[in-house]
């Protein structure tokens, strides 16, 4: 029973011995919880405080804190004697200022075909509240679908902008559009604008097997191509080489010599700059004077000239019938599909592009230098014969080197027809 001063008296029956009932207090800021001295008896008592606030006990001090079911809470267990109390204070910590929702992760994938392009947008975001979310995508975007969680809504964008319903909690939205743009020299991922913070983000650029890419453009991490740092080395080389003059050939030798080789395989050019040295050293310097050194000089000469004229017949072909090595890097990028990362913007993702050309135009560039290079040919391999010729192709006889030696017959007398 409750009486007027705010205390309850218990009155427990014969062969009971538990006794339990609920009740509520005001909300308020403190409370005091005492026992009554000189009554025989021991509590207990085990306070539970919600995660969002914070709570404070002085007096009698805690035997134990015990973790509970929900996240974040927890309960402090007290075991006072008589006349001793707890006072509990507890506050609300104000809310701070800040985002409501955010992007976690967002993958921009964009196909360009040769009359179209198709992209999809997928992002993972959370927030604390519902309400409508607006994107914005190129305004001449046709939207193939919207899906969240796995639902698919029939949402039309209105000049682009692309509203969708947000919920409560961590979710997954993936838009698919598509536009009537299709590959061309540039081309660049599109205006899209998340409209709120996002981070990892990650952006896809495809466009085929069948484009010779130049030159990207992006955020700072993505794909790089290093070709052309490659070919300004080569191009300071060559004129280097051209400066010497050890070799007949010129500087515009040289640079188209670089520029064919370079774009499928450094080391056959490697193996042709080695020979040109090799057939002027056979032509300018002194050979050996001993005719087994002589020889064998020869013999490596012509076996390099066949390893590379065995090389030469490989990649030229191999070149015609593949694609260009432009020595694409970052993120994974190949010819076809290069990839960028941003790991924070504020809602405008940027503007992913690349310089490309049609296959065609490569094939007829190396159709070209093959053309050139099979005319140089007809004038090195010349020069070449009469740098191996010189000093004579061979050294001494087959049967010095051989050993072998004529029999002699024996000699029949004119008389006596003995030998």
């Amino acid at each position: 029973d409750v009486q007027d001063d705010n205390t309850v008296v218990v009155r427990f029956p014969a062969n009971q011995n538990i006794i339990t009932w609920s009740s509520s207090l005001e909300t308020s800021e403190s409370y005091r919880i005492e026992t009554t001295a000189g009554v025989d008896r021991q509590e207990v008592w085990q306070i539970t405080a919600s995660p969002m606030w914070r709570v404070n006990f002085t007096g009698t001090p805690a035997v134990a804190v015990n973790p509970t079911s929900r996240p974040g809470a927890s309960t402090t267990e007290f075991q006072p004697r008589a006349g001793e109390s707890v006072e509990i204070t507890a506050h609300k910590p104000e809310g701070v200022d800040g985002a409501t929702f955010v992007f976690d992760n967002v993958h921009l994938q964009t196909s360009v075909g040769r009359r179209a392009t198709e992209a999809t947008l997928t992002a993972t975001y959370r927030s604390t509240r519902g309400g409508q979310h607006t994107f914005t995508i190129p305004p001449d975007a046709s939207v193939l679908e919207v899906n969240i969680d796995g639902r698919t809504l029939p949402i039309t964008p209105d000049e682009g902008r692309l509203q969708i319903p947000l919920s409560p909690g961590t979710h997954r939205v993936s838009i698919r559009w598509s536009t009537d743009d299709g590959i061309s020299s540039s081309v660049a991922s599109g205006a899209t604008d998340l409209g709120a913070a996002a981070a990892n983000i990650r952006q896809t650029l495809a466009i085929g097997t069948d484009r010779w890419v130049l030159a990207t453009s992006g955020s700072r991490v993505g794909p790089a191509v290093l070709y052309w740092s490659e070919l300004l080395v080569f191009v300071l080389l060559a004129f280097g080489l051209a400066r010497i003059g050890y070799t007949p050939l010129r500087f515009h030798h040289w640079l188209l010599l670089g520029l064919g080789f370079s774009t499928f395989s450094w080391g056959v050019l490697l193996l042709v700059t080695l020979w040109l040295f090799a057939t002027s050293a056979r032509e300018k310097m002194p050979m050996p004077e001993k005719d087994d050194r002589y020889n064998l000089l020869q013999i490596a000469y012509a076996i390099f000239t066949v390893i590379v004229l065995g090389n030469l017949l490989q990649a030229v072909p191999r070149a015609m019938l593949g694609s260009p090595d432009m020595h694409i890097t970052g993120n994974g990028s190949t010819l076809s599909q290069l990839t960028w990362f941003s790991d924070r913007v504020d809602g405008l993702l940027p503007d992913a592009g690349v310089i490309s050309l049609p296959m065609w135009v490569y094939k007829g560039a190396i159709l070209a230098w093959a053309l050139w290079l099979a005319f140089a040919l007809l004038k090195w391999l010349p020069w070449a014969w009469r740098a191996w010729n010189s000093g004579g192709l061979w050294r001494g006889s087959l049967k010095m080197r051989t050993g072998w030696k004529k029999k002699e017959q024996p000699k029949i007398g004119p008389d006596t027809g003995e030998a």
